[in-house]
Parts: C-alpha cells; sequence; structure tokens
C-alpha cells in the first residue's frame, strides 16, 4: 500500500532494458475491471483479472513507458474548468 492506495508489483521481462518492476495502482485495474464486467455482462473470473493485468503490461511494453502518474485534482473541484488560467 502507498498513499493509502494498494498498488499490485510485478518483475516483468520483455523491455527494451531487460526486467522492469512494474507497479500498477489497484484503481486502475477496478476500473478496467468494471468495464470488462460490462462488457461480457457476467462475473469476472480470476482469469479476467490476469488478463487485464496482462494487458496492463503489455500496454506498457509497447508505449515503452509506465501509465502515466496520478494527479491531485482537488484544486479543480468546483471550479470552472472553462476559465481561462492566469
Amino acid at each position: 500500500m502507498e498513499r493509502g492506495e494498494v498498488t499490485l508489483v510485478f518483475d516483468c521481462d520483455g523491455f527494451p532494458e531487460g526486467v522492469r518492476r512494474v507497479e500498477i495502482p489497484y484503481s486502475e485495474v477496478a476500473d478496467r475491471l468494471r468495464i470488462v464486467r460490462d462488457i461480457l455482462g457476467r462475473e469476472l473470473t480470476m482469469r479476467d483479472v490476469r488478463d487485464v493485468v496482462v494487458n496492463m503490461v503489455n500496454q506498457m511494453r509497447r508505449e515503452g513507458k509506465p501509465l502515466p502518474e496520478r494527479f491531485d485534482f482537488a484544486m479543480y473541484v468546483g471550479r470552472d474548468l472553462e476559465e481561462a488560467e492566469t
């Protein structure tokens, strides 16, 4: 757990530098699992979970970089996002 969020950690090969430690926030996995459940229209299995994680790692391999950092959007809560920044 890091900063109050569960993070899944894997050592994965197939990256240009060889084996890389990959950290995936559980919330990212859960978001994708909700989409998969909605598409499949059934309860998920552990194979579905594995397939989602493998897909995320493969996406990182293709992009050659880790998932984007998470940002704190608190400063935008309650603000008009269309107002010009100064």
